[in-house]
């Protein structure tokens, strides 16, 4: 069970969070299946809530803020970890739908 203090490091840290704001140094950041999960829903979901590829979400994010913007140099440092933590989580659905349905 994740505590209340582990809830809101997951929600402060979130999809790559932590390379934009040095102040979140406050809140605890400790890499785990569930941060994983919580940055794969967030980039695999588009504003309207529908799903895309995570290199679609990456690009509707950019799209957003001019070349210049430090989110352009974020996602340059943030975004090879945050498809790591996007892979694993597909593995890890894709194992447990397949022990599921071997069961």
């Amino acid at each position: 069970m994740i505590g209340a203090c582990g809830i809101i490091g997951l929600v402060a840290h979130h999809s790559g969070a932590r390379f934009e704001a040095h102040h979140l140094a406050a809140f605890s950041f400790e890499p785990s299946p569930l941060h994983d999960a919580l940055a794969a829903a967030d980039l695999t979901t588009g504003p309207g809530g529908e799903g895309l590829r995570y290199a679609e979400r990456i690009a509707e994010i950019l799209d957003r803020y001019p070349i210049d913007d430090p989110v352009h140099r974020t996602w340059r440092l943030a975004g090879p970890i945050m498809a790591e933590s996007v892979t694993c989580t597909q593995v890890r659905a894709a194992t447990a739908s397949n022990r599921d349905l071997a069961e």
